[in-house]
């Protein structure tokens, strides 16, 4: 028996469990292992990190799958009603302006015109490793958060796959449609606004909270 030490970020990005793992041991029992210590259903539970689709992988043992192994971090989304993830609540439009400088930093901490995406990388190897990071994502149309998580939604120190935890915005003029999931009901909305004069936009965490959402769709344009 081979003993694997692997991280997981929970589904809600409060902290990180350490589990010691038997390498033999099939995905789909490592996913229950997880399951039980997030209190959620295995069949709800899955992974981003270095994985794709997880779901081919169930059968394996852990030692042949490609993107886990000793001291990897993996990171547990929690699907609600077909998927969803969850991130600030956007819906409430609770929005501060910041000056440039607030984004500036090491080279994983800087910022862009348009869209920026910020996170907070959980790689232990990575030089960003508990630290906020940003995403440069510019101008798009039509952007589907959802579609772009595994190709773009990234550290940019590492490139692990991270959780979108907020939004900003800079010299441009924004659009998000969403589906929000409240207790299994869907909420649908589009929020609109324009950050202008150089300065960021972002919406308050602290006001706003998070919610599951299970559509955002970004369009954002130069004003």
């Amino acid at each position: 028996m081979v003993l694997w030490t692997i991280y997981v970020v929970k589904y809600d990005g409060d902290g990180v469990m350490e589990f010691n793992v038997d390498n033999e041991k099939t995905f789909e029992e490592f996913r229950k292992i997880v399951s039980k210590e997030c209190n959620v259903c295995c069949k709800d539970l899955i992974f981003m990190g270095q994985l794709e689709y997880d779901c081919e992988y169930n059968s394996k043992k852990l030692k042949e799958i490609i993107g886990i192994g000793d001291q990897c971090t993996l990171f547990a989304v929690y699907k609600v009603n077909g998927g969803g993830i969850s991130t600030v609540d956007i819906s409430k439009n609770q929005t501060n302006e910041y000056e440039p400088s607030k984004i500036r930093g090491p080279s994983y901490r800087i910022g862009c015109d348009g869209l920026v995406i910020q996170s907070n990388c959980k790689n232990r190897n990575c030089e960003a490793f508990n630290d906020t990071v940003y995403i440069q994502i510019g101008y798009v149309q039509n952007w589907s958060l959802f579609e772009h998580l595994e190709d773009k939604v990234k550290c940019p120190a590492c490139g692990d796959m991270v959780k979108p935890l907020n939004y900003w915005f800079k010299n441009c003029s924004y659009e998000i449609s969403f589906i929000k999931d409240v207790d299994g009901n869907y909420e649908r909305g589009t929020i609109k606004g324009t950050a202008n004069y150089g300065k960021y936009k972002t919406f308050n965490r602290e006001e706003s909270g998070e919610a599951i959402f299970v559509k955002l769709v970004f369009n954002v344009t130069r004003s």
